[in-house]
């Protein structure tokens, strides 16, 4: 058996097949075991680490849950009477032979390595290395990057990484091949300009490359980074290589001399397109860069190696307005000038919202001039096209309609590459996405690494420390002058308890340099300075933002301001404080503007409020906020608006935190929130949780019949998702019972609608059918359609699951003229269902691709889960066993990003059977073949791959004259 952590977590058996260990939790838990290989970790660590050091009350026998659960999958992949899991006192060991754990493995061969360095065997030590680097399939532990037991071993790994590729070049050095290096040098000096061994590196090959003119001119940029940005000189080192480069030092010289022939690959190059000659670069207007891009490393070569790639022709940098998407891609145009003679050109499209300006701005950035008689698409693509071109599309997010015209215009030259950055994929066949997410970790790690050693000379922090520092880092929020402020307390504070007295930053980050400006001396001095020029009323507002966790929409700003404040006034103070950075916005295609304030700022404004006495009515201001919004969509999943549905969604960082407040001070508040919640969290939540906070708010006793009849409800159906000890048929009667307390018949039949959900999973269908009948009767009388089509959709699936399909269908007919084409309902789903009962699978595909387009948009993940499943199980019975593997692998993977089941436990068996149906109608390499595509698709792509998948099938359906359906649909408009 073989464990990677070398990227995403993998583990392959002895017979090259992957194991599937799908659970987030379960994940998460064996990668701490991997971490302590052969040690025993106990149970108090693995439940601190797995819940973060938040543990709910069930953690204990939720730990024993998963580990029973992984100790099984481990089992089916050895040998039988192996054990893998052991279970040692109070903790557990997980037993790794030598050899199958890829971290240790690299670190073996890059210690083998370093031996045949130093006994000048330079070949055998660049196979070793070259062997070693190539087990790294992504960053360390891409799957836990933010996952506070991950981070020490990720600094730890990453560095080691570093260090190999120092050894690697360096080896190459002494083999004489300074002249195949220069391009990687100068890549891994962009991902790294702090490491003066790569700066001294890339001097060094660019002088035996008889370029030396640029080694003095890279030493001179080293010492410009290093002393504008770090504050301190180059080390002795450098300094004396670059002595030695200016005197053409006889020390300079290689160990050997490798003879480069005409033609000879370049290793690890792969260039799409031949470097122009040095001196000769294609014509650009981008604008000079004043300054060197600020991390962003793994960014800029991720995108570097897909613009030279041949698989897309356009690269969409996608990400929230301000996340840096403009400035890292003029960095990487700016690094890839001579890869692109056709020329280098910048389109800024920001304002731009007419589609029909799209071409006329490409050729006016591009200095191309069509005639008047002929249309500007060909003059384009000719010109365009002719040689290697990169255009850099900024700011498209306005004109995504227009995408089409540059995908024809991508599509008609060959050699033009389109850079795009964008707010929103754009969707398109020949777009490759990078999302852009937070600036890593790293960078500010870095950062604090730099400045606490001039803080205390020699600072060098081991494994364990780095975890503590990402910590810090966090708690300031990335913020550069707080990270400063930080590390200059090392000198009297470790990390680890730096860490833990940085609750609250301000107090303690107050050592700056001596001369630095006053208001730079301490972070609340800095923030401070900007705080003195606030008018009150922004200083009103700003100190109750203090109580929001997050971003938030301006209702929740009108919620928590005090009731004399008007609009005009709200909003003026909002736009100063927009003005002074004290609150940032954030757009969001899905839910519209936001507002945040920073973690340190919040802090501050936080203690305004407590001085003034004001927390109290500003946190329960804050949590009714939360409760009027939840109330308004307790419906979620059945009709509730677009509009209460986004209201929702933006508020959902401020959830917890309204949760947890009027669990400690206003009980009933506290029901009544979770009771309106009870939809959203079953279908969006961690299930864990709210297993665990309804089961609180019932405990309580406080709320109304209605409120503690939603709580049951809810309890009973997570009860059904998960392995939690509740008898669901108990808790069901037990809702029912209150249900029937419950004297408001509107409340009563929504409530029975959804009780109908839970029962028939509990496959007590006339209980199903009779509970939706009773209560579609009560929401005919409102004359209200949406509260109608409830009804019908309860109905239409207590029919489905008996599969009834003549009644289902009759039920489903009045449930589409209600509907209108809203997808909202997910009556295609049903629809699916029914054509699958009857034996048709492919109009079965066409239903369910049509609600997947919708499901996958939603963040409710539950029905896009089941709808790629049962895509999946279709494919295998039609004796598509390729295309079924390929939806089932991509389905395993949206499982494990979702941590959620997206059905009954006990009902997964369905899937476990398509899976072995389909592997029985292919041979074992295109299986591997077809899970090895889904796993290349990026995480946005997948629901649209499987989709791919059903109209290609759907294609050949047609081909063959099969039926599919009656009515065009939406899918079918596209």
């Amino acid at each position: 058996m073989r464990f990677g952590i070398l990227g995403p977590l993998e583990v392959v058996d002895d017979h090259e097949r992957v194991v599937a260990v799908s659970a987030r939790k379960q994940r998460a838990l064996l990668t701490i075991l991997l971490l302590h290989a052969n040690e025993v970790v106990s149970a108090d660590r693995l439940v601190e680490d797995l819940w973060s050091g938040a543990p709910p009350a069930t953690a204990d026998k939720g730990l024993q849950v998963h580990v029973s659960r992984l100790r099984r999958v481990l089992a089916a992949a050895t040998q039988p009477g192996e054990e893998r899991l052991l279970t040692e006192g109070s903790g557990y060991v997980l037993a790794v032979a030598a050899g199958e754990l890829d971290s240790e493995r690299f670190k073996r061969l890059v210690e083998e390595a370093g031996g045949l360095s130093s006994a000048g065997s330079f070949e055998s030590a660049v196979e070793k290395l070259s062997e070693a680097l190539a087990l790294w399939r992504g960053g360390a532990l891409s799957d836990f990057e933010y996952e506070e037991f991950a981070q020490a071993e990720i600094a730890r790994l990453s560095e080691l990484r570093v260090v190999a590729l120092e050894q690697r070049v360096a080896a190459e050095l002494e083999l004489g091949r300074a002249g195949l290096l220069v391009g990687e040098v100068e890549r891994l000096v962009r991902e790294h300009p702090y490491r003066e061994r790569l700066r001294g590196q890339l001097m060094l090959t660019l002088y035996r490359s008889g370029r030396q003119a640029e080694a003095l001119e890279a030493y001179r940029d080293a010492r410009r980074v290093l002393v504008e940005e770090l504050g301190i000189e180059p080390s002795v080192e450098l300094r004396e290589l670059h002595d030695a480069i200016l005197a053409q030092g006889a020390s300079l010289t290689s160990s050997a001399q490798l003879v480069e022939r005409p033609g000879q690959a370049v290793r690890g190059r792969g260039r799409l397109f031949p470097r122009a000659p040095r001196g000769r670069l294609g014509p650009t207007n981008l604008p000079p860069q004043p300054r060197a891009l600020v991390g962003r490393a793994r960014e800029l070569s991720e995108l570097r190696e897909l613009l030279l790639a041949n698989d897309r022709q356009i690269i969409t940098l996608a990400g929230i307005g301000g996340s840096g998407k403009t400035r890292l891609a003029l960095a990487v145009a700016h690094a890839l000038l001579d890869e692109f003679p056709g020329g280098v050109f910048l389109v800024r499209l920001a304002g731009v919202s007419d589609p029909a300006s799209l071409l006329p701005m490409i050729a006016e950035a591009a200095g191309v001039t069509g005639q008047s008689k002929q249309s500007l698409a060909p003059v384009l693509a000719a010109r365009l096209g002719s040689e290697p071109t990169l255009l850099v599309l900024d700011n498209f997010e306005q004109l995504v309609s227009g995408a089409a015209i540059l995908s024809e215009l991508v599509e008609g030259a060959d050699a033009l590459r389109a850079l795009v950055t964008s707010q929103v994929p754009l969707r398109i066949a020949a777009e490759r996405i990078l999302a852009l997410g937070p600036l890593v970790e790293d960078d500010a790690v870095d950062l604090f690494v730099e400045r606490a050693r001039g803080a205390v000379a020699g600072f060098a922090p081991h494994d364990a420390e780095f975890d503590a520092i990402g910590e810090i880092c966090a708690r300031v929020d990335h913020m550069p002058l707080a990270i400063e402020l930080a590390a200059a307390r090392v000198s009297t504070l470790a990390p680890r308890a730096l860490a833990e007295r940085l609750e609250r930053p301000l107090a303690l980050l107050t050592r700056a340099e001596r001369d630095a400006p006053a208001r730079q001396r301490s972070l609340r001095a800095a923030i401070n300075w900007t705080h003195a020029l606030l008018d009150p009323a922004q200083r009103s507002l700003f100190a109750r933002l203090g109580v929001c966790a997050g971003a938030v929409p301006l209702t929740a700003l009108e919620a928590i301001a005090p009731a004399s404040t008007g609009e005009a006034e709200l909003l003026d103070a909002l736009a100063g404080l927009l003005d002074f950075s004290f609150v940032r916005r954030l757009e969001d295609h899905r839910v519209g503007a936001r507002f945040l304030v920073p973690q340190a700022l919040r802090d501050f404004a936080l203690e305004r409020l407590i001085a003034a006495g004001l927390e109290e009515e500003t946190r329960r201001l804050h949590a009714e906020y939360v409760a009027r919004v939840a109330y308004a969509a307790r419906l979620v999943k059945w009709g509730a608006s677009d509009e209460q549905r986004a209201e929702l969604l933006a508020v959902s960082s401020e959830i917890r935190p309204a949760v947890a407040w009027a669990r400690e001070h206003e009980p009933r508040l506290h029901v009544r929130i979770c009771a309106a919640l009870a939809s959203y969290w079953v279908y969006g939540g961690v299930l864990s949780e709210v297993t665990t906070e309804l089961d609180r708010a019932r405990a309580s006793g406080a709320g109304t019949a209605a409120e503690r009849a939603w709580l049951l409800t809810a309890l009973a159906k997570c009860a059904q998702l998960t392995d939690v000890d509740y008898d669901v048929s108990a808790l069901a009667d037990q809702a029912l019972a209150e249900w029937a307390a419950v004297d408001d018949e509107l409340e009563r039949a929504l409530g029975l609608g959804y009780m109908s959900w839970v029962v028939r999973w509990e496959q007590r269908y006339d209980d199903a059918i009779a509970m939706a009948a009773e209560s579609l009767a009560v929401l005919r009388r409102t004359d209200d359609r949406r509260l109608i089509l409830r009804g019908l959709v309860f109905l239409a699936h207590a029919y489905a699951d008996p599969q009834d399909v003549e009644s289902t269908e009759a039920i489903l007919t009045e449930a589409e003229e209600l509907a209108d084409g809203d997808p909202s309902w997910e009556l295609a789903a049903i629809h699916g269902d029914c054509e699958q009962y009857k034996g048709n699978d492919v109009a079965a595909l066409t239903w369910w691709a049509e609600s997947l387009t919708w499901t996958s948009t939603t963040g409710e993940s539950h029905q896009m889960l089941m709808d790629i499943g049962c895509i999946g199980d279709s494919l295998a019975r039609l004796g598509d066993g390729e295309a079924a593997l390929e939806v089932f692998e991509l389905l395993r993977l949206e499982r494990e990003r979702t941590g959620r089941p997206g059905n009954l436990p006990t009902s997964q068996i369905w899937i476990q059977e398509a899976v072995a149906a389909a592997c029985k109608q292919v041979d074992p390499k295109t299986a591997q073949g077809a899970a090895a595509r889904a796993r290349d698709v990026p995480v946005t792509n997948r629901a649209a791959r499987v989709i791919q998948v059903v109209n290609r099938v759907l294609a050949l359906a047609t081909q063959a004259n099969q039926p599919i359906r009656t009515r065009p649909t939406r899918l079918d408009r596209g």
